[in-house]
């Protein structure tokens, strides 16, 4: 599979940019799973859900689609990347846990749609817990919501920044949604 380049130029021509919540962002996540488990056919999926602040009602967020894709523990990931490369997607980052897969990356910038697909192994549940508990906390979500506009605000060219100003408020708010969804199915 193809590897997104992140090139000294990557966040001039892909930039941190939110809007208000869409409607529309339900609507793109209905029609990328539909697409994703067609050719997904014969492979086993256990969850493909929509994550991300565009999963959180009514709050700003990059019109960037996050895709949660579950795959068996011990499943080669090799099948999973021929198939999905077959849609556009390209690997944008390799982390310890996961691999994030995206499309609508053109060579000047962002395309029309941009989706982001995280292949993660079963048990990998913390986007899952987190837009789960701001969906279920909308106080914790307007604080999630500022934090995000002021990131913009001071780091419209650096997505790494953006992203990393991100963790804090995540990891505070992991082991509250950990312990209220304990034994829940997600």
């Amino acid at each position: 599979m193809e590897t997104i380049e992140r090139s000294a130029s990557f966040a001039e021509r892909y930039p941190v940019e939110l809007r208000e919540h869409d409607s529309l962002f339900r609507f793109r996540f209905l029609t990328e799973q539909t697409k994703i488990t067609k050719q997904l056919e014969g492979l086993t999926v256990l969850r493909l859900a929509h994550i991300g602040s565009t999963a959180v009602e009514g709050i700003w967020a990059r019109p960037i689609l996050d895709l949660f894709l579950e795959i068996p523990a011990d499943t080669a990931v090799a099948p999973y990347l021929e198939a999905l490369s077959a849609l556009g997607y390209r690997i944008l980052d390799r982390q310890p846990e996961r691999l994030i897969l995206a499309k609508g990356y053109g060579p000047d910038g962002f395309e029309e749609e941009v989706t982001h697909l995280f292949l993660c192994r079963e048990g990998d549940d913390e986007m899952l817990l987190f837009v789960r508990y701001l969906n279920d906390h909308l106080d914790e979500a307007g604080v999630y919501e500022d934090l995000k506009l002021d990131l913009w605000d001071r780091f419209p060219e650096d997505p790494d920044s953006y992203q990393a100003g991100k963790s804090d408020f995540i990891r505070q708010i992991l082991p509250k949604a950990r312990h209220e969804y304990e034994g829940a199915t997600l």
